[in-house]
């Protein structure tokens, strides 16, 4: 609406607040409130009712009742962890009891191994398990396992809800470290196959089946031991040890499945293995009887320069004067035959020196010696003649001084060496050697 200023009666609006001609300030008249928003101002609410103050009182209650279930809830979940730990308690110390009782079992049977893996799984579980924990350390004494330094028990109130997985490998890393070959291999073909192949796990298998070979050697179960050095070899097929290992069980099985029957084949395998290993097992002793029974047969045979070589051969391994003996009287048998299957006289063609074993003396060393002399037509000695005596793939040669004269002198082995010359139409001959002896064998040309 339109209004005039008091001062200058220019002509304003009614709610201005002041005069834009003059600057004279206006009141501005206060609006009236519509009907209806006058109404509930007037009228009181029935029978002096507050309702504001009623809202209040109804939020509240809600509230309280919303904070009690909340409390509860919370009361009831306290109760329920509560009892689930209880109940996880029980169940470990009756966990912790079986593998107690199997331990037992497992002691009884002299199954040290096992019996500590079970032992220390009942500790784990129940550390307050004095049964467990005694027999723990009695086993751990016998398989020379340190006993670990004790830890202190976590407090229930702190301990951790939730236990660190088992280590898989454990047990089989237990039992390798004490030895137990056969409880290694036990475990590892429980595992999955890639944890089989694993590389510690391969190599762990590989000494399990190395080692318990070596300890059926000492058993002499050969043949279970070959079976476990293939097996061996087949995670590691270049290791010389456990080739080696096979190679010497193999020759030592093929000589003791061939005794009685075949003696050459026998005194091969086991010649070989015991100059590669003169402690191998009872090699030494198996050698010696070999020579020893093969002399022997050969006594019966007649080939009594044979047997004699066998004899001396066992004297090498081992001196004895039963053995001693048997090959004297088989030198003195083959000298005598020599002597009478040498051609002699016209059986000799003329300017032939025929060799012949004319004596052996004995001496108080302990020498192998050959002797002798080549002799022409007149009796005369021959100097500057070559004589060879040979043994086998072995050969030495000597030549004669002005009279006639040669000498072989510490021969190694008490054998029957062949003696012949090399520059002079010659018969051969065989001469027995011993231990103590010297063996002259001469040759005188045929006339």
């Amino acid at each position: 609406m339109i209004a005039a200023c008091p001062r200058c009666g220019h002509t304003v609006r009614d709610t201005a607040a002041f005069c834009g001609f003059c600057g004279l300030g206006l009141a501005a008249p206060q609006p009236k409130p519509p009907p209806s928003a006058q109404a509930p101002l007037a009228q009181a609410s029935p029978q002096g009712e507050d309702i504001p103050h009623q809202s209040w009182t109804l939020t509240l209650v809600v509230l309280l009742a919303a904070l009690l279930l909340l409390a509860v809830v919370v009361i009831l979940g306290v109760v329920q962890v509560r009892y689930g730990r209880q109940d996880r308690s029980r169940a470990e110390q009756n966990m912790s009891e079986v593998y107690y009782q199997q331990g037992l079992v497992y002691l009884q049977q002299k199954e040290f191994t096992l019996a500590a893996i079970e032992f220390e799984l009942a500790t784990e579980l129940n550390p307050q398990h004095e049964q467990a924990n005694a027999k723990l350390a009695e086993v751990r004494q016998t398989l020379g396992i340190v006993q670990p330094a004790p830890t202190m028990p976590i407090p229930a109130e702190t301990s951790p809800t939730i236990q660190p997985e088992p280590d898989p490998l454990a047990p089989l890393r237990a039992a390798y470290a004490g030895g137990d070959w056969e409880t290694v291999l036990t475990l590892a073909e429980r595992l999955p196959v890639e944890a089989a192949q694993d590389g510690e796990v391969r190599q762990m298998r590989f000494e399990a089946y190395y080692q318990s070979g070596q300890r059926l050697v000492e058993e002499n179960k050969m043949a279970e031991a070959i079976a476990r050095f293939d097996q061996a070899l087949a995670l590691q097929p270049d290791h010389a040890l456990a080739a080696q290992a096979k190679q010497w069980a193999a020759l030592y099985l093929a000589a003791t499945e061939s005794w009685n029957s075949d003696w050459p084949q026998v005194i091969e395998g086991l010649a070989t293995l015991y100059s590669q290993s003169p402690d191998y097992g009872d090699v030494r002793v198996r050698l010696h009887d070999a020579y020893l029974a093969y002399g022997d047969q050969l006594v019966g045979q007649g080939d009594f320069c044979a047997a004699s070589d066998q004899y001396g051969l066992a004297l090498v391994i081992a001196e004895d004067a039963e053995v001693t003996s048997k090959q004297d009287d088989a030198q003195t048998r083959c000298a005598q035959a020599t002597a009478a299957a040498t051609p002699e006289g016209p059986t000799a063609p003329a300017g032939t020196f025929v060799g012949r074993v004319v004596d052996q003396t004995a001496v108080d060393a302990r020498i192998i010696y050959i002797h002798g002399k080549v002799l022409d037509k007149q009796g005369q000695g021959v100097g500057g003649a070559r004589v060879q005596i040979q043994a086998w793939d072995w050969k030495a040669a000597a030549t004669t001084d002005g009279a006639g004269q040669y000498s072989f002198d510490g021969l190694r082995d008490p054998v029957t060496f062949t003696v012949t010359l090399l520059d002079l139409p010659s018969v051969p001959v065989d001469a027995p050697t011993a231990w103590h002896k010297i063996t002259w064998v001469n040759f005188e040309e045929a006339r």
